[in-house]
């Protein structure tokens, strides 16, 4: 009886038993949009950025795919308010073709 009580601390000590079980966070599930750009995005005046690329992350909310296209637009300029050539760069990255990714609760 002795071991398995030993066995028990180890495990909570070592991080493989039932503490990370009782104290972890729960992540709520996401959708991330991402946009790539060419490998050189052409700018106003002459400015080029190489590999661009748009993240939008935001949780799982059950709208339409209009919605969510008008939600990530959005929070994209909302992002990168202060135009410019980010802003002028979510311009056109936001016309890209986007690949989703769902990542659920955990």
């Amino acid at each position: 009886e002795s071991g398995e009580h030993e066995e028990e601390e180890e495990a909570q000590v070592s991080g493989g038993g039932v503490w990370w079980r009782n104290n972890r966070t729960t992540v709520p599930a996401v959708r991330m949009k991402v946009r790539q750009g060419p490998p050189r995005l052409e700018l106003a005046g002459g400015v080029r950025m190489e590999g661009a690329t748009l993240v939008v992350v935001r949780p799982v909310n059950g709208v339409t795919e209009a919605e969510e296209q008008n939600m990530d637009a959005g929070l994209a300029f909302e992002a990168f308010h202060e135009g410019g050539v980010y802003g002028e760069a979510v311009e056109k990255l936001l016309k890209s073709r986007s690949y989703l990714l769902e990542m659920n609760s955990f």
